[in-house]
């Protein structure tokens, strides 16, 4: 056979073996002895090379699929991994579990080798939800054939920890790797003091980075002295230990220890890396960070410090890339160090190089667009408009990510943009992979390291880059639709102003998620931004909206999983907390008053507490003796609001009005049928809070037709299609096109997660509709955004449709969230259970206020129609904010 002898030769170095030896299944067996001897002495292309013989000779004696051609297989994909690392690696690892797959059984120990193999790899690039199902199983698999006690068990358990990790299983992760430390840890001899070692290296970094710094303390220790046994102090490995225990020792204040070590670091790194290594520039930023916490600002010392710390920066931009994640955090380090040192442009420009490499953090931009300011190194407009584009970015939540789909929705896919688009994220992942190889190379102990090689990468970098940079620009500059395409949907302090019209104003609050932090207000109009502090904290500003929210504790017939008999003649308490809604203005939009208090439309991005509640009941002044009901000067006695995910809203608005299909005008459904009977409905004073009750015991809605006949008289003759009562079923909700209609109007009962219904609690939040055709008759979150809309304006005239997906959840992450997803550009949704009459009452006047002025905003809509409840002579109750204050309108259908 012609294999044998290349094989042979391959394998061994004397010419008589090659001679004599002529049985396929030897030859093979003394390869993969062959290739474990040069595989652990590093001579990974050796490897690769035997492995690629005896696949062949395997395929050629037994077929392409036999079992020792895969086994060899996977030391191919193995030996590739390690000269080129798992990226380029992966197809082949994917090669063999697929072949293991299609052609074995899982009972096979070969198949499950490679599952676990394969599972590893795609750990390592970022695919960990994919990986853990297989290294489950696999683990499962070895603990049942090769015994719960055996070495092999521990070592695929090994992957598994590593995969709990990537996905931030904390307790998982920290309880298996326990596990491993306390198998290995005691089992001399061969490869486990190797283990014990790597395994205490990854505990202790794992608690390190998840902010238990103190907890990671002892097994930085127990780590440090494992290598010292296992692979010697000059080994690489234990050198980067030593490395990034340094880190921790600061972080714990062991700061004359972590002196020590610096100094017992040093002569090692050198010999094993080389002084111009990033190990060695490594140790120099710990160094400098350390010098700059312990000597006195702005003395000889600290500034050495900062000149140490930019030096480290620069180093890395140069070698790694200025978008690596090395520059980006040592720029960051360097920002607050400068500012100390009294260099507020320094500051500035290392807090912006930190936020291009991808390690921006919010609390140092913002401290050193202040100290900019202060320092006259920047004006406050162009603080400002810093400011207004970190907010953006720092703005993550639910509802800005399903809106901002958006925008992908209407521009993704048509001529020059998804040409750009697709060659952008293909550059993208490029330069990842370009990094993560060149970080490989750069790490290299010194003797291993080829200059040539590096230098080609970086060009091959730097080129990527330049052509990134283009595309984003293209993308951002020439497409409408860009920025949402970018991910980021940030928009541009000239574009959100050009997008503003002369009466309108846009506000963001940028509420930091700790009480002692900072906590921001951008205002934008056509011709000016500002950039201000709210007046309070973050427990303060809780507090004043909890007690606004406890003010709308009334008793009436409600569209929730609660319901109250009509003829309940049990008091209401009628009083609302003025004093906090004051506040809470005062603090928020009242530092901003003298830029948006002359426009009469307001676009707000609400965040933190204020989120929970409608902008329209806040109080603009404080009341006073003479004051009453009828002059209390609530926000909407002056503004029209409308709530938006992120600023980026207003550019998808645009890009909506001018993609406008052909559409019908309504499809709406009323009054349920909920198989109640009158004597099943329940009074809200028998519910304690956040209970819900059964979903037979929902009260009928009929008032609820007469809301969506007049919604739909209003927009002319013959423009609606209503489903009421009976007709007004889950099923016909799922059955309909719902991408051809503008608006989609639901009049029922709105449930949250945790209301009761049948014999469970709701997992997540639902409409209720009537069941049947195999429906349960609960529209919930998750179905909803599986449905497919196009609909300028999705009404839930139904009871806390704003609230979040699960108790304690961020507003608008329920259902909201998922219409948006589902293709809705605007939705009105609840804060609270609603009042029926007056709810029939705000919907038929808004849109009655619509059709007779043509063209009218929704939001300027809105507001008039709730200055009718108010302001109803007949009606004196409704001036409650609990009446005509829970719908707010988010997003702009106009």
């Amino acid at each position: 056979m012609r294999f044998i002898s290349l094989l042979l030769c391959l394998v061994f170095s004397s010419s008589v073996w090659a001679q004599d030896a002529t049985d396929p299944f030897e030859a093979i067996e003394a390869a993969k002895v062959h290739f474990e001897e040069v595989y652990r002495a590093g001579d990974y292309d050796a490897a690769r090379d035997i492995a690629d013989a005896a696949i062949a000779l395997a395929e050629e004696s037994w077929g392409e699929n036999a079992v020792v051609a895969l086994e060899m297989r996977l030391k191919f994909a193995q030996a590739v991994a390690r000269k080129h690392g798992n990226t380029e690696a992966r197809i082949y690892f994917r090669d063999v579990y697929t072949r293991w797959q299609e052609n074995y059984p899982e009972a096979h120990p070969g198949r499950m080798l490679a599952q676990i193999e394969y599972a590893r790899v795609l750990s390592t690039l970022d695919e960990a939800e994919e990986a853990l199902p297989l290294a489950l199983k696999a683990v499962r698999y070895a603990e049942q054939v090769f015994g719960a006690d055996e070495e092999v068990t521990y070592i695929w358990k090994a992957t598994l920890a590593g995969i709990y990790y990537k996905l931030g299983y904390l307790n998982e992760a920290v309880a298996t790797y326990e596990t491993l430390l306390a198998f290995f840890g005691d089992r001399p001899g061969g490869l486990n003091p190797r283990r014990a070692a790597i395994y205490a290296y990854d505990l202790a970094q794992l608690l390190d980075e998840a902010g238990y710094a103190q907890d990671a303390a002892p097994y930085w220790q127990e780590t440090a002295e494992r290598m010292k046994v296992a692979f010697g102090e000059m080994h690489p490995t234990a050198v980067d230990a030593g490395l990034n225990r340094l880190i921790n020792l600061y972080r714990v204040g062991e700061y004359d220890l972590m002196r020590a070590s610096l100094t017992d670091l040093e002569p090692r790194v050198e010999k094993v890396y080389g002084t111009q290594s990033p190990h060695m520039f490594l140790l120099r930023e710990r160094r400098a960070l350390l010098q700059a916490t312990t000597t006195e600002k702005g003395s000889p010392a600290f500034l050495d410090a900062a000149a140490e710390m930019r030096a480290v920066a620069t180093y890395y931009s140069k070698t790694l890339g200025e978008t690596s994640e090395r520059a980006g955090k040592a720029w960051l380090d360097l920002s607050p160090i400068l500012t100390d040192a009294g260099d507020a442009a320094g500051a500035l420009e290392a807090a912006l190089n930190a936020e291009d490499a991808g390690s921006g953090s919010r609390n140092t931009l913002y401290y050193a667009l202040r100290r900019a300011v202060e320092t006259g190194v920047l004006s406050e407009d162009a603080a400002a408009e810093h400011a207004f584009r970190i907010a953006q970015l720092t703005h993550n939540g639910k509802f800005k990510a399903a809106a901002r789909s958006q925008g992908l929705r209407l521009e993704f896919g048509r001529g020059a943009v998804a040409d750009a688009y697709r060659e952008l994220t293909d550059r993208v992942g490029e330069e990842q992979t370009m990094q993560q190889v060149l970080a490989g190379l750069v790490n290299l102990p010194l003797n291993e390291r080829d200059p040539a090689q590096e230098r080609a990468l970086q060009a091959d970098l730097a080129t990527n880059a330049a052509e990134i940079l283009r595309l984003t620009s293209f993308l951002k500059d020439n497409e409408p639709a860009g920025a949402a395409m970018l991910g980021d949907a940030e928009l541009s302090l000239s574009e959100a102003q050009r997008l503003l019209l002369p009466h309108e104003a846009l506000v963001l609050f940028d509420i930091d998620d700790d009480d002692d932090g900072n906590h921001h207000v951008i205002a934008v109009t056509r011709d000016r931004v500002v950039w201000r502090l709210t007046g309070t904290t973050r427990h303060n500003m809780g507090l004043a909206a909890a007690d606004t929210r406890e003010s709308i504790d009334l008793k009436f017939g409600l569209r929730a999983a609660e319901s109250l008999d009509e003829e309940d003649d049990g008091e209401q308490d009628d009083s609302f907390n003025f004093y906090a809604a004051s506040f809470l203005y005062d603090m928020t939009f009242g530092t901003v008053e003298d830029v948006i208090g002359d426009k009469t439309h307001w676009f707000v991005d609400l965040r933190g507490p204020l989120s929970g509640l409608p902008p329209q009941l806040l109080l603009k002044r404080p009341l006073s003796d003479e004051t009453t009901w009828d002059t209390v000067e609530w926000v909407v006695r002056d503004h029209a609001i409308t709530v938006i995910p992120s600023a980026f809203a207003l550019k998808v608005t645009e890009l909506a009005q001018a993609t406008q299909p052909d559409r019908k005008s309504l499809l709406a459904f009323a009054d349920p049928d909920f198989g109640a009977r009158p004597e099943d409905t329940i009074q809200v004073a028998s519910l304690s809070a956040g209970q819900g009750a059964l979903r037979g015991a929902l009260a009928p809605l009929p008032e609820t037709r007469d809301e969506v006949r007049a919604v739909a008289e209003a927009l002319g003759p013959d423009s609606g299609v209503l489903f009421e009562g009976r007709a007004a079923t889950e099923a016909t909700v799922k059955s309909q096109r719902l991408q051809d209609y503008e608006i989609l109007y639901f009049a029922t009962h709105g449930l949250i997660a945790g209301d009761l219904v049948r014999d469970g609690e709701l997992a997540e939040p639902a409409l209720a509709l009537t069941a049947g055709d195999g429906e349960d008759g609960l529209l919930t979150q998750s179905e909803v955004a599986g449905l497919k809309l196009d609909a300028d304006l999705v009404v839930l005239s139904a009871c806390n449709t704003a609230v979040g997906g699960e108790p304690g959840a961020e507003a608008l992450s329920g259902l909201a969230q998922a219409f948006s997803y589902a293709g809705a550009r605007a939705l009105m949704v609840s804060h609270w259970p609603v009042e029926s009459q007056s709810a029939v009452a705000l919907m038929t006047e808004m849109f009655s206020r619509r059709a007779a002025t043509p063209g009218l905003p929704m939001a300027e809509a809105q507001r008039a129609a709730i200055l009718s409840l108010l302001d109803n002579p007949r009606r004196p109750e409704w001036q409650h904010p609990a009446y005509w204050a829970p719908f707010v309108l988010v997003g702009d259908p106009d």
